[in-house]
């Protein structure tokens, strides 16, 4: 149910203004699904400052330090990637107990292409979750 109710609210969507005002609505809710919902509308639509604050307070798990090292690779911060990589090291559900992690660092390291070249996907919206919305561009207008 709650997968068809996402989809519509994300069905609603036709600008930026809207997308910012979902995930304003996804925060007020306070549960953590909701927070990682809306940390990932914010960086769908560009809103680097939100998304950074969101991310900053959900960096639990290894998938936490990937989202968030994926997001200073493609801006072209390379070392500041490597360096989320890296603190994602201690700790069980860390970014480097998986393999795929350990291959996103070695490429990092090696001056590989990123996150794309290691072959890893970016994480969608929620843990539990499998909606669209990273794949879905932005309506223009």
């Amino acid at each position: 149910m709650d997968d068809m109710l996402n989809e519509v609210a994300y069905g609603t969507c036709r600008d930026k203004d809207v997308w910012r005002y979902l995930a304003e609505c996804f925060e007020t809710i306070g549960k953590d699904w909701a927070q990682i919902r809306a940390l990932r509308t914010y960086r769908r639509i560009g809103d680097h400052e939100d998304y950074l604050r969101l991310r900053r307070l959900n960096m639990k798990y290894g998938g936490d330090f990937h989202d968030l090292a994926t997001f200073y690779w493609e801006r072209g911060e390379k070392q500041r990637a490597i360096q989320v990589a890296k603190e994602g090291a201690p700790g069980v559900g860390s970014l480097c107990s998986s393999h795929k992690a350990r291959q996103f660092q070695a490429t990092c390291i090696s001056g590989g292409n990123g996150p794309s070249g290691a072959g890893l996907e970016r994480p969608r919206i929620g843990r539990q979750g499998s909606t669209e919305i990273d794949q879905k561009p932005l309506p223009s207008g």
